[in-house]
């Protein structure tokens, strides 16, 4: 083996492929959750989109394809915050989480988000969003 040709970052034996695949919360890992659930959830793909909150910190959204109906809420910022409707009525169970350590919990009334996380809610038939 040669030596490389273009410079190589300082971290490389800490930070890279090997080391991603081997963590449960990398973001390869992440990323290969995020293409298997797109390829599962038509509503990710093919589903319409409807913004629900765009403000400060927070953002969400729902992708909705027939039966399918999917919430989509990041928090953008460095401290926890909860997403919740005052006139609506919120039941899923998430899916994923940014962070890969709440897939499946139960969601009701709100959605409580940490630092910079973002989460996938399938929204159940309850559920009445603004």
């Amino acid at each position: 083996m040669g030596e490389p040709w273009l410079p190589v970052a300082e971290g490389f034996r800490e930070q890279n492929i090997a080391v991603q695949r081997s963590e449960s919360n990398s973001i390869y890992q992440l990323y290969r959750r995020l293409i298997a659930l797109r390829r599962k959830r038509r509503a990710l793909v093919l589903g319409s989109y409807r913004p629900l909150v765009a403000g400060g910190d927070l953002l969400l959204y729902v992708r909705e394809l027939d039966h399918e109906r999917l919430l989509i809420a990041l928090n953008l910022g460095n401290e926890p915050i909860a997403a919740s409707f005052v006139s609506a009525r919120l039941v899923g169970r998430l899916l994923l989480s940014s962070h890969g350590d709440r897939d499946g919990e139960p969601v009701t009334g709100r959605a409580d988000l940490r630092a910079h996380e973002g989460v996938i809610i399938e929204l159940s038939q309850e559920s009445v969003l603004p």
